[in-house]
This record gives C-alpha cells, structure tokens and sequence, in this order.
C-alpha cells in the first residue's frame, strides 16, 4: 500500500504544489493517478486534532456515497494528527494528504480548493462528523433542484450521537434565489460546512485571512459573484458540530466585525457589477452594525482608527443608488444607520439571548474597571 502527500512550500502561491509520493508497490500509484474525476471532493483542514480526527475520517468513508477523494491538509500539526492520517490513506486510496507548514484554516482550505479535482466541493472541520447518508442525500438534492449549493441542518453536540434513519423522499427542502439567500440565515451564516457547493460555483474564489469570518466572507463572495445562483435548504440534520474547549466561540469581539467590514467595502469600490456592488454594500452595513453594537458593550481600548461611520455612509449610498435595492429596504437600513439604539432593539428581537450577553459583558467591564 501506499500514501500519497502533497507538499506546499509557498502559501501564498497555491500553484507551487510539489508532489512528492511514498509507496511500496509502483503499480498501486500509477492506477491511483488514472482514477478517473471524483465527483465530490471532501476538503478537510486539520490542526491538532488527533483525539477527534478517527472519527471524522470514519463518518466519511463510511458513508453511503463513496465516489469521494477526502483531500486531508495537515497545517503544521504538532500532535499526532499527521501519523493518524498516513494511516487512513494506506488504508483507503481516496484519502490524500497536503502536508504544509501552520498558514491558518483558511491557509489548509485554500490549498485543498487548489488539489481539488471533483464536480463538487464540500468543506468538513476535523472535529466534526457527518450521518451517514450525508453525500447521498445532498447529492440527491443537489442534483434534483440542479442548485448551485446544497445546505443540510447541523446539530450542536459534544456527545456521540445516533445517526437517524432517513428516507430522501421524506427530506423537506426548498430553493432560493441569490436574491433571497441574502436575507436567509442557513445560506449566508459563517460556515462552510454542512454544505455541498459545484466546482463551478467556487472556482477562482479563495479564503482570506479574516480572524474567524473567513467562512461568512466565501460565502458573500460566492454569492456576489453570480446574480442567478440558486441554493437549495434541506431541514435534515445531517452534520454533528462539536464545540470543543478552546475553538473559536460564537460572540465575537468588535474587531472581527471591523476586519470583515473593512474587506466587504473594499470589495464594493473595487468591483464594477452592479450586483455585486449591492451584495457589499449590504454586508458592509449589516458588519458595521455589529462593530458599533458589540463596541458599545466593551471597554474603550479601541485605538485602530477605524472609521466605520464612514463606511456606513458610503454602503449607504451605494445602496440607495442600486437597481436591486427597494424603498422599503433603504428606509429600514437608513434608520438603523441613525439610530444605533433601533438597531439594538432589533437584535434583542431577533434574539432575546442578547440580554443575558449584554449583562455578562457588562459586568466584566466593571470587574474590569
């Protein structure tokens, strides 16, 4: 048997993969190398995850599609994440290794965008799992509807779970817009997973290095790179998240809120398409929002110079001058602009946690103080 490697040696330059082989039988490869396209390419990015890796290379390969290459990017691992997987891949040859030093999560799911060779690309966290019908029945959908994106329902979870039985005739789905997908939750939220995108949806978008909305940020962009695209939402659960001690948590500081703020609205003064132009508008203003919202809350130790009020103006009108926006739309986001106490209320509406999270933040400010 053998395992196969890939080598990045330049992070920056995706192209500059070297591809470096290590087998026993020579004839084992070269009948690897002449497979013919996988359909799916499973991008996992992996770091430090050795007590969880097993059970995510198994929840995958043991699924019940299996025309699947599992395209694992070791970043930099100091734990044993690495010896783990040269065992699954002398042991299934669909697994594929990207060994490259520690670049960051989007660093490893660039480089597995890069390797990838399937008609569809879907995005697993190494401590996540998947039901066992999960490519069967999103692929089922995906190729039904003929979407652009396949979304599953996820489940919040630390324990080992059963998979559910589930009939594809009985999975409730239903289609939006590009249009629609905007304002829908389940399409536009900050993961990547739980999700089966085409190849050509994803060709020639990258993921940046905004701390933790990389995930949110490769989403917009798929989304503002094709007016037309369409998304198909299925209520099955079929995708285990497991919220480890020490991942990122899910409120997060007002820099984060500022960083992709910043990168939105440049995307909207750099682009031309009029689609394009409102897409970033919108989630310049929904970002900055967010950064004045959570900045309210925090001590006043912000000394980046961010103008947010600025960028705000800007989207504003960007928005209000768009083909694709309403009136009923500009008057909302006007009145949000002005009135960040408006916009509080519509949090607290939206979600009513917001209150227990705004007493905790307070009474670490004092503690603080």
């Amino acid at each position: 048997m053998y395992s196969m490697y890939y080598t990045l040696h330049n992070k920056r330059r995706i192209s500059n993969i070297i591809y470096i082989y290590h087998f026993t039988q020579k004839s084992s490869i070269i009948k690897s190398m002449n497979k013919t396209t996988p359909e799916v390419s499973v991008i996992i990015p992996v770091y430090n995850v050795e007590s969880y890796l097993s059970r995510c290379l198994d929840s995958i390969i043991n699924n019940t599609y299996t025309d699947l290459e599992i395209i694992c990017v070791n970043d930099g691992s100091t734990d044993h994440s690495l010896n783990i997987l040269q065992e699954y891949a002398a042991k299934d040859g669909r697994v594929i290794i990207i060994d490259q030093p520690n670049g960051g999560c989007y660093s490893a799911r660039n480089a597995g965008l890069a390797a990838a060779r399937g008609r569809y690309i879907a995005f697993i966290d190494a401590d996540d799992w998947i039901h066992q019908m999960y490519f069967e029945i999103l692929m089922h959908y995906m190729k039904h509807y003929g979407s652009d994106i396949t979304i599953c329902g996820w489940k919040k979870t630390e324990d080992i779970v059963s998979d559910k039985p589930f009939e594809i005739s009985q999975v409730s789905c239903y289609t939006v817009t590009g249009m629609q997908a905007l304002d829908n939750y389940s399409v536009t939220h900050g993961y990547v997973w739980a999700r089966i995108y085409t190849r050509e949806c994803v060709d020639n978008h990258l993921f940046h290095n905004i701390t933790v909305m990389d995930d949110a940020a490769f989403n917009i962009d798929v989304l503002a790179s094709k007016e037309d695209i369409t998304c198909t939402v299925c209520d099955a659960k079929l995708y285990y998240y497991f919220q480890r001690a020490g991942s990122m948590v899910s409120r997060f500081s007002s820099k984060v809120y500022m960083q992709v703020s910043q990168y939105y609205y440049s995307q909207m003064t750099q682009l031309t398409s009029a689609w394009a132009n409102y897409v970033y508008a919108l989630e310049t203003l929904k970002n900055c929002f967010l950064y004045r919202y959570n900045q309210s809350f925090e001590p006043a130790t912000d000394n980046t110079g961010f103008d947010y009020k600025t960028l705000m103006k800007n989207a504003l009108r960007t928005l209000k001058t768009s083909s694709y926006s309403s009136f009923s739309q500009n008057a909302v986001y006007t009145l949000l602009t002005r009135f960040p106490l408006l916009y509080r209320l519509f949090r607290i509406i939206q979600d009513p946690t917001m209150l227990d999270w705004e007493k905790k933040q307070k009474a670490n400010n004092r503690k603080k103080a």
